[in-house]
Order: C-alpha cells, then sequence, then structure tokens
C-alpha cells in the first residue's frame, strides 16, 4: 500500500469550484475536525485537529474511506448522530436530488464507514416533497430524542430556496423522515442549526442573496421552545466578504469562547471564517479568510519533480503549472529547507526561470557536468536549459526550444523522463506522447553521457498501458533490487506500478498486483524520489486540478507474502467453495483492529474488482465473490487470486496474503 500524506493539492480554485466544509468531532476528544466536500468528483476530505478546541490546526489524513466517495459531485456532507447510537454518521447531499446516508460502523472515537461501489446502492434518506435538494442540518428540534431535519430545497422555477422541516418519526431501515413546515423564502443556501443567542432552542443560519447579487449570513431566530419551534422572518447579521457564489455554510464554536462561530466555502475554493466577536446574544461577525491553507494549488495541470538542485543531501521540489485565474503558468520552486528524513518546502519562486508557458520539467545531468539540466516540456516542444553554475548554486540558462529535433511536432503534449535502462552509463530518455493516439517512445542514448544522441528504439514501450490525460511515467527504482522499475499515471486519478524482473542491463517489465491510491484528482503527474530518507522510493503526484500529494512506499518495504505462509498465529485466509461456479466466501481473520484492503486479481496482475477497503475490528470476518468484475461482467474460467492486505494499528508493518481461486463457468 501508499499511504499518502498530503503536502498540498485539493485543487479547489478551479472557475465555478464550490467547497463545502463541515465541522464535528468526529474522534470524540473534544475539538471540531473539518470535513470539505467538492463540486467535482473526488470524495470526501478529512482533516483532522491536531491542535486544541481554542486554536484548531487541521491536518490531511489518508482515509480510503472517503476516497470511496469520489463518484458523489457536488457532495455537501453533514454529521449526525442520525440513528441514536452514539456516534456520528455521514449524510451528504449528492448532484440535487439525494441526501446518501452512511452510518458509522464503529465507535465515537474510531470510525468505521462503509463502502458502496456505486452511488445507487447507497442507502439514501427520503423525504416526501423533497426536490431538488441542497442542503440539510440536523438537530433534535422537538426534544424528543431523535435527530431532525431542516432542508434547504430548491425551487427552480424562482431561481430561490425554501427550508423545510422534516420530523424523525422513529428510525428504520427505510431513514423516512416526515413533512411539518415549509417556511423562510431564501435566494441562496441554508443550513445549520445552532443555538445562536443562547436560549436553549435551535436557531437558523442560512447564507442569502439580495437580488441575485451580495450575499448575506442571516439569522432565523426560534421564538418558540425547545419541543415546539417557530421560526420567525429572517434578519441581515453580516454581508459576505468574498460573496463571488457563497456556499454551504458550518457552526461551531472553534475559539471555545461561548459563541458560534461561522464557516464557508465560496466557489473560487477559498475557506472562510466569519467569527462571532459579540456575544450570543448580540452577534456581531467580522470574516477573514483562513490565513493558514489547508492545501497547496498551482492552479491546474501540476506537474512535480523532486531534485536535490542545490546537493545540500535534500530533495526541493519544482512544479509545473499551466494557467490560470489565479496564478500564472510556469515553473514553480520550492526549496527543501527540512532534512533528508523530514522534508519542509518553502516556496522560493513562483516564476523560475521567467518562464511563461505550462508545461513539465525534467531534470538531468546532460552534459555529465556533475549538476542538473533542465528540459521543460510544454505543448510540443522541449525547451532545453543548461546549468552554467554548480551543484551548489545552479545558473540554468535557455539554450533552444527545439531540444534534439526530435520530430514531435504532430504531438499536442509531450512528457518525458530520464533513466539510464540499459546501464551503460548514460541516461536514455523516454517520452510520453498524446497526438492523435497515446505513444510511449524510447530514446536510447548512442552518444556519451557528455554528449547524448538519442535513436528512437520503440515507439510503444514494451506496450505499456498508457490512458488519456495531461500524464507522465516515471522510473525509479521502487523495490531496491537495483533495477529501474516503472509508474504511469492515469487520467482516472490512479496509477499503475510495472516491476522490472529482468536486469539492470535488460529490462523485462509486467504489471504489478498495485495498490490502487486514494483519488488523486484526475490525470495524475507523478515523480519519484526518497522523500522521508527511510532508504525507500516515494512517490509524488499531481494532478489536473493543481494539486500535490505525497504517497510514501510501505508497499515493497516488506516480503510480499504467499499463502504458503503459516498465518495461524495472527491471520488465516481461505475460501468456500474452491473451485466454485456462482460465488465463493473469503474467510479471513485480524488479531487486531486495522486498515484492510481486498482485492481481486487475474493471474497477469490486473485489477478485476476490489471487495473492501475501510478499517476493521480484530476476530473473524467474510466476504463474497460472486465472480464478477467492478463493473458487473461475469469473468470467464480460470485461475484468480485474491489479495489481503492488513495494517494493524498494533504493529507498524504492513501484511500482505495472497489466495489463489479457482472460477469454473
Amino acid at each position: 500500500m501508499w499511504p499518502d500524506v498530503i503536502i498540498g493539492g485539493l485543487g479547489r480554485d478551479m472557475p465555478g469550484h464550490r467547497i463545502c466544509p463541515a465541522l464535528a468531532d468526529i474522534d470524540d476528544d473534544g475539538d471540531y475536525d473539518l470535513f470539505i466536500g467538492d463540486y467535482i468528483p473526488m470524495g470526501l476530505t478529512y482533516f483532522e485537529n491536531t491542535g486544541t478546541a481554542q486554536q484548531p490546526h487541521w491536518d490531511y489524513v489518508a482515509a480510503p474511506e472517503y476516497d470511496s466517495m469520489s463518484e458523489l459531485y457536488n457532495f455537501k456532507p453533514n454529521l449526525a448522530d442520525v440513528d441514536s447510537d452514539g456516534d456520528l454518521d455521514l449524510l451528504g447531499c449528492w448532484s440535487s436530488e439525494y441526501f446518501y446516508f452512511y452510518e458509522n460502523m464503529g465507535t465515537p472515537q474510531e470510525m468505521e464507514w462503509p463502502i458502496y461501489s456505486y452511488h445507487d446502492g447507497i442507502p439514501h434518506l427520503t423525504c416526501e416533497g423533497c426536490f431538488y435538494n441542497n442542503t440539510e442540518s440536523f438537530s433534535d428540534l422537538d426534544d424528543d430524542g431523535d435527530q431532525d431535519m431542516i432542508a434547504t430545497i430548491g425551487i427552480q422555477s424562482e431561481n430561490a430556496s425554501k427550508l423545510v422541516w422534516y420530523r424523525n418519526e422513529g428510525w428504520n431501515e427505510n431513514l423516512n423522515m416526515a413533512l411539518v413546515d415549509t417556511f423562510v423564502k431564501l435566494g441562496s443556501f441554508g443550513r445549520p442549526l445552532a443555538d445562536m443567542d443562547n436560549d436553549n432552542d435551535f436557531d437558523i443560519m442560512a447564507l442569502d442573496r439580495v437580488d441575485g447579487s451580495e450575499s448575506y449570513l442571516t439569522f432565523i431566530e426560534n421564538s418558540g421552545d425547545s419541543t415546539q419551534p417557530f421560526f420567525s422572518e429572517k434578519t441581515i447579521v453580516s454581508s459576505l466578504a468574498f460573496s463571488r457564489g457563497s456556499f454551504p455554510i458550518t457552526i461551531a464554536d472553534t475559539d471555545a469562547d461561548g459563541d458560534s462561530d461561522v464557516y464557508y466555502g465560496s466557489s473560487d475554493g477559498r475557506l472562510c471564517l466569519m467569527e462571532n466577536t459579540g456575544t450570543p446574544e448580540n452577534m456581531v461577525f467580522e470574516t477573514t479568510e483562513l490565513i493558514d491553507p489547508l492545501y497547496l494549488d498551482q492552479g491546474y495541470d501540476s506537474y512535480p519533480s523532486l531534485v536535490d538542485i542545490d546537493n545540500d543531501g535534500d530533495l526541493d521540489m519544482f512544479i509545473g503549472k499551466n494557467v490560470h485565474a489565479s496564478s500564472s503558468p510556469g515553473l514553480s520552486f520550492y526549496r527543501n529547507d527540512g532534512e533528508p528524513e523530514r522534508p519542509d518546502w518553502h516556496l522560493v519562486s513562483g516564476s523560475y526561470l521567467n518562464i511563461l508557458q505550462g508545461g513539465c520539467p525534467a531534470f538531468c545531468d546532460l552534459d555529465n557536468d556533475g549538476d542538473y539540466d533542465l528540459l521543460w516540456s510544454s505543448d510540443n516542444q522541449l525547451h532545453y536549459y543548461h546549468n552554467h553554475g554548480s551543484a551548489e548554486e545552479p545558473d540554468l540558462t535557455w539554450i533552444t526550444d527545439n531540444y534534439a529535433v526530435l520530430g514531435l511536432d504532430q504531438a499536442t503534449r509531450i512528457t518525458p523522463t530520464f533513466c539510464d535502462i540499459d546501464n551503460d552509463g548514460d541516461p536514455d530518455m523516454f517520452i510520453y506522447i498524446y497526438a492523435n493516439q497515446k505513444y510511449f517512445y524510447f530514446y536510447r542514448n548512442d552518444g556519451s553521457p557528455e554528449a547524448p544522441v538519442w535513436t528512437l528504439v520503440d515507439e510503444t514501450y514494451w506496450d505499456i498501458q498508457l490512458f488519456e490525460g495531461n500524464l507522465r511515467p516515471v522510473f525509479a527504482d521502487f523495490d531496491n533490487d537495483d533495477d529501474f522499475d516503472l509508474c504511469v499515471g492515469s487520467g482516472w486519478g490512479r496509477f499503475a506500478m510495472y516491476e522490472n524482473i529482468g536486469s539492470p542491463e535488460t529490462a523485462i517489465f509486467i504489471r504489478h498486483m498495485s495498490y490502487p491510491p486514494p483519488e488523486s484528482g484526475s490525470d495524475v503527474t507523478p515523480t519519484a524520489g526518497d522523500v522521508d530518507g527511510d532508504g525507500w522510493v516515494d512517490i509524488m503526484a499531481g494532478d489536473h486540478r493543481g494539486g500535490v500529494r505525497l504517497f510514501l512506499n510501505r508497499f515493497w518495504t516488506v516480503d510480499i507474502e504467499t499463502e504458503d505462509r503459516n498465518l495461524s498465529s495472527k491471520s488465516f485466509l481461505s475460501s468456500f467453495p474452491n473451485p466454485f461456479r456462482q460465488a465463493t466466501t473469503i474467510s479471513y481473520s485480524l488479531a487486531t483492529a486495522g486498515w484492510v484492503d481486498i482485492t481481486v486479481y487475474n493471474t497477469a496482475g490486473q485489477f478485476i474488482r476490489q471487495l473492501k477497503q475501510g478499517h476493521q475490528k480484530g476476530g473473524d470476518h467474510t466476504i463474497q465473490w460472486d465472480g464478477r468484475d467492478a463493473v458487473g461482467n461475469q469473468m470467464a474460467t480460470g485461475v484468480y487470486l485474491c489479495r489481503v492486505t492488513i495494517e494493524p494499528k498494533s504493529e507498524s508493518e504492513q501484511q500482505m496474503f495472497n489466495l489463489r481461486m479457482v472460477l469454473i463457468k
């Protein structure tokens, strides 16, 4: 597995891009954690509060459960104990019609979310009269011990919204809620319920538009009581500093001063805070944008590269980027001011070398003088920058816009990468080319380390499967066996690993039983380097939305286990019947609670279907495979491999078990 550690990149500043925040104490530690939904499909993003109740500090947490929600665009999350079992469940509006429901199967301290293969299989709340839904909020409005709902329902014909109250008539598997009342017409979005004025009943805060333009924060007071709510007309409390398309709000006392503050997302991707500097009885809201960003964003089409450009023993970071309204195209340089084991990147220049085109950087010592030169690919051109300085003090100077005259005029995009694939002491060059078709060109260096001469050897190197998009393959010794392996990105936010089972001189690539990492946006552009100084090569990936994620190598750092290992002391894995015709039940046991991934592959190492991914308690478990792939196609007769990957919470070492299953049709 490649656990990922975010160093940036949720890519949330695209035009019309919406973020939908939600605050909740999801781990029951006394402070508010942060969830962010997204307009473009990429799942739900979770940030744990590692600060305090008075001074929150949100750190990204890699969680495959949330990445499984990537099909849900325009996802507006909410957390409430809807089934009254003592822990917070997850609900969210998807698109414009449904309230999807994810029941927390764990505890208040340790969440366990179900994973669904298709969004139409997710349980959803059915509400009488509900149409074109926008947002929802839960609280016990009538003091009967269960969670009722206030929903904002869109009125398409009037380009407005109305607030609707649904009473919880008792929990059942259909999640039905009864319509009680409709009130207060809004120009935009309502949402959270909170006791804003400290009178022991739930009020409503909403964002509202006046004349369809400027947005305001409005207060709708509950002038009834805790058992019989009555909502008055709305009152404007404050204008919004960032009013260009603002979206759902969330409320929490994040500074623990006794009153509720308001957070909202805007269409240009900013998370904004409206702090109540007054009192609950006399609210005064001041708006500030969060100064400490939760992510790094390069506009869109980010191409990171890791290289020790100043020869100080750690990896610096360069990011190629394309043009966008809030950023300039070109190359950003982040110097690593940390240590080899603990990187600390700081922006030095957002327009390194004054490069004005969007593109992809590739660093290599092309003249064997001990320092890095640069190839910058933009559209169908390779721009060459020669390092006239030194390894410690680089001085990169533009030489030509048509490096090596490779005849790539018909290409619409090209991304180069280098490695000495034949172990002859000089770098060879590989170029991903997208024109009418996708190509992976291999140029062997028939010159010398000082004066390369590039000879085209193959246009479809090793028949590596390429995907459409702004991609970049990268070579590195991921398994520490002294030869180059290959990582290839895809247009769907994942990448494939190809293991070199040949030699340093003669490469033989096979598709590895790769763990598909959490979503990294679309058009993944990986680069490689040992970021944490543990002796194993890690992957950093850019994506179409301008984000950057770091995936630490925990895949090859332990031996890949086989079915012959004695599992009796910790875990076991079996299936019955085996061989099977219709379905087989896979049984496994966890010695302790931990993260589990169960995936089926064919004997060529190709992904067939993911059966389970998420946290599970220790003990015996079963799961069934019906012989179908991820989209429901019946698989042919043959041998299939079930791989169970376990990360116990009580152990640092990952465990991986394989089981052969025979399908007969």
